[in-house]
């Protein structure tokens, strides 16, 4: 880990929480922010998927696709995004219970699920990871960085979180 910042007044307003963690990580050769923010069923007013968050963010949004971990047992998704002339990757999922998912309804529905049941757990967590392109790059190997990445991540989320 190389950085730890605060959220800005924008992310809290945006993921409507301020239990986030921003986290910047590197190799020497790339970085990886890494965001986790924490959503208690009880906190949500306006629900929206992230591809909603990053274009009012200013992001230009290239494709967006599904991403089957092979390594991990995460469904993300994966955005290929334009900030100030720059390619960047997104890949984001939410962390219910022992579900890892991007399908932001299926999150929602068990969100609602849980707080309806009185689980414990009512609330989700959402994990998403931005890296800049290298040059010459192809999305196979931003994949594999992504995988990569999270095989050391997936241990500690499930460790630390509900």
């Amino acid at each position: 880990m190389i950085d730890e910042g605060a959220p800005s007044a924008s992310e809290i307003q945006g993921l409507e929480t301020v239990d986030i963690i921003k986290r910047t990580y590197t190799n020497g050769r790339d970085y990886m922010e890494l965001v986790v923010a924490y959503i208690a069923h009880s906190s949500r007013k306006s629900a929206h998927a992230q591809e909603a968050c990053l274009r009012g963010s200013g992001a230009l949004v290239g494709s967006i696709s599904d991403f089957q971990m092979q390594k991990n047992p995460v469904l993300g998704k994966l955005i290929s995004l334009d900030i100030q002339n720059r390619k960047h990757w997104v890949c984001y999922w939410y962390k219910i219970g022992p579900i890892y998912t991007a399908q932001y309804l299926k999150s929602s529905l068990l969100m609602f699920m849980g707080g309806l049941m009185g689980n414990k757990q009512q609330g989700a967590t959402l994990i998403r990871l931005l890296t800049p392109e290298r040059a010459v790059e192809s999305q196979a190997e931003v994949e594999a960085r992504f995988e990569d990445f999270t095989q050391g991540l997936i241990p500690e989320l499930q460790r630390v979180l509900p």
